[in-house]
């Protein structure tokens, strides 16, 4: 996804005001990923910075996490390698990201990836990005009753509220993958099959992207507006 990212720490030292990571005026290309630890040989979360078609990596954290997310903008959190005089180490960074979203689109359609906890084929997914699954997002933190402490919950809805005013919402919320049109979101839906049966935690993940078929209708209505203006 097309981003314009700050960074809030410095080594490791959180700075007084967030600080452009990119000094250019286009924004860059995040990609989130999984990767194999070369030295360690372990599978592992990376998220990375490019400039806009460029191969080059301008920034990457280790173990990325989303903390928040609204309005187009989305912090994420992680660990950045940074080289010293005692050699390379690892610390904490968070990045503050803007979405540059294409003009007339102001929410995101998503498809579920789970049926009930059961997996669905990626085959059948390209066709099940329904009307009824946008909206707009909303990843924040909540205490949750359910897991008898904080943790975070993504929501999708017609306005930016909290978990318990959407009607799935996904707790647990986690970024699995980001590619450059679209982003996975993992986690736990509450399901009652019926009502003898107790709540259930399944588990659940979203594909999400941008929801280009409503900016295409708000190109068409504004060039039927201009075809036939108003007097």
């Amino acid at each position: 996804m097309k981003v314009w990212v700050a960074k809030r720490r410095q080594s490791g030292v959180l700075l007084d005001h967030p600080v452009p990571l990119w000094d250019g005026s286009e924004p860059c290309e995040l990609l989130v990923l999984n990767v194999t630890d070369q030295g360690q040989r372990r599978p592992g979360k990376v998220a990375r910075l490019y400039p806009l078609g460029a191969q080059r990596v301008i920034g990457e954290l280790l173990a990325p996490k989303l903390v928040w997310f609204k309005s187009w903008q989305l912090v994420i959190s992680g660990v950045e390698t940074v080289v010293s005089d005692k050699g390379r180490r690892r610390v904490a960074q968070t990045w503050i990201c803007r979405l540059a979203v294409p003009r007339g689109v102001t929410r995101f359609r998503a498809v579920h990836m789970f049926d009930y906890g059961v997996e669905l084929e990626r085959r059948m997914l390209a066709d099940r990005f329904a009307r009824n699954t946008s909206g707009r997002l909303v990843v924040d933190s909540m205490l949750s009753p359910i897991f008898g402490r904080s943790t975070t919950y993504g929501a999708i809805g017609e306005r930016d509220g909290a978990a318990d005013s959407m009607e799935f919402p996904l707790l647990e919320c986690g970024l699995d993958w980001m590619s450059s049109d679209r982003f996975t979101l993992s986690g736990f839906e509450l399901k009652q099959q019926c009502l003898e049966s107790p709540l259930t935690l399944l588990q659940q993940g979203w594909i999400c992207k941008f929801d280009l078929e409503q900016a295409l209708e708000f190109d068409e209505a504004r060039a039927g507006r201009e075809a036939f203006p108003q007097h």
